[in-house]
């Protein structure tokens, strides 16, 4: 007999039903969770209090095309491994969304393989009521892996219609460098100040998934369920935190975006966080790292105001970056600026202006003389550096020395031509 609607706790109230499509059935669970609630720092409800242009430009939405909260779909899987294709099993599909009261989560979890059917279904019903939806690694792996499974099902999920939000792609972006890794467990940890209670980790949610199928016992999944649900929820208040990050106003009143504190009141990152050497602004870094986002969606002007009102070093560094990539004939201003600056240790600038020197000035021995400068300016330098730049400068080396030659050969060929005609 199919169990009865019953309502627990685990770490929200839910409720469960089965949904059952002839022989086959699937296990629909939805749980609420209020506006207010905390994901570490953050309130899960954050997308509301944002404006609509940071959202629109997350997931590339035209001018014209209405952007809500309402309108984001938070979506994760659990598998029977990470290979991918025909052989990778989707037993649990999470979905979520904000309501203007409530953060709704809703699991579609299959006993068996013969549920998948109908739990696809109950899917695809559900996808069809949002425009965009948010993943983290979901346009690499969940997006594709259920493309697949739809196929095997006879069934089509039109992935193009849908804009996309992945998150992991946006903080490699605005991240990368800061942590060894951009994983979930990472940035739910570092950026939004939560640690999991009771965590059952990510490798063994597969043997946990094959123990049930062999004593199908309910309860044994609630660690599993608790696990999407907890991704589901740093997704959300990850994107709420990143528009929140674009969506406070310069202080210059131009109307750009300007990185922000959340809700808490306390910087994104502490500035033990930030790149090594003195103590920077937070802010700053914030702006730098906004720039960089809107550099890689194309948004030239946008990047170039943050980097200029970071008043950083790595916001000047990225400037001339931006600048070389335009062919812009005047970059090695800025490289020359940046490396006047005592607080500047890094190798780009000093790599760029030798670069110009030996290319654009005909200067080996300047090229020579900047990569020096580097290494008594920067102090400690990698590994990978340091041998680049030895690299380079015996090449350099060597190419003065052919200079060199070059030149007394043609000193002594002129000289003996002088003799010859004097005599």
């Amino acid at each position: 007999p199919q169990p009865a609607l019953r309502t627990r706790t685990a770490l929200c109230p839910f409720e469960e039903r089965w949904v059952s499509d002839g022989p086959s059935r699937c296990l629909l669970r939805e749980g609420s969770w209020p506006l207010d609630y905390r994901h570490g720092n953050w309130k899960v409800g954050s997308l509301f209090d944002v404006p609509e242009a940071p959202l629109r430009f997350l997931m590339r939405a035209a001018d014209g095309l209405p952007v809500h909260p309402e309108g984001f779909l938070f979506l994760d899987t659990e598998t029977t491994g990470l290979a991918g294709g025909t052989g990778t099993f989707a037993f649990l599909i999470g979905c979520a969304f904000l309501q203007r009261d409530r953060f709704v989560t809703r699991h579609y979890f299959a006993p068996d393989f013969s549920a998948e059917l109908v739990m696809m279904r109950e899917v695809a019903g559900l996808l069809e009521q949002f425009p965009c939806l948010v993943t983290f690694n979901g346009k690499s792996y969940d997006l594709p892996l259920l493309q697949t499974r739809f196929t095997l099902q006879r069934r089509v999920l039109d992935i193009p219609k849908w804009r996309q939000v992945d998150l992991l792609h946006i903080a490699r972006i605005l991240w990368r460098g800061l942590f060894e890794h951009c994983t979930l467990a990472t940035l739910e940890r570092e950026i939004l100040g939560f640690r999991r209670r009771e965590h059952l980790p990510s490798g063994r949610i597969p043997q946990v998934y094959f123990d049930f199928i062999r004593h199908g016992r309910l309860d044994t999944m609630q660690g599993v369920f608790d696990h999407n649900a907890w991704d589901l929820l740093t997704c959300a208040s990850l994107l709420g935190g990143i528009a929140k990050l674009m969506s406070t106003p310069s202080s210059a009143g131009d109307g750009s975006y300007a990185p922000g504190n959340h809700d808490g009141g306390t910087p994104w990152l502490p500035a033990f966080l930030s790149e090594t050497g003195p103590r920077r602004s937070t802010a700053a870094l914030d702006r730098v790292r906004l720039a960089r986002l809107y550099w890689s969606r194309g948004e030239v002007p946008l990047a170039l105001r943050h980097c200029q009102a970071a008043s950083d070093p790595a916001g000047l560094e990225l400037e001339g970056i931006i600048h070389k990539k335009l062919k812009d004939p005047e970059v090695w201003r800025i490289w020359e600026a940046l490396i006047r600056r005592p607080d500047y240790r890094r190798l780009r600038a000093f790599w760029e202006l030798s670069l110009y020197a030996e290319h654009k000035e005909g200067n080996p021995r300047r090229a020579l003389r900047l990569l020096d400068q580097w290494r008594n300016h920067s102090g400690k330098a990698s590994a990978q550096e340091a041998r680049r730049v030895e690299l380079r400068k015996l090449r350099l080396a060597r190419k003065i020395e052919r200079q060199t030659a070059c030149f007394t050969g043609i000193a002594t060929k002129s000289a003996g031509r002088r003799r010859l005609f004097s005599a």
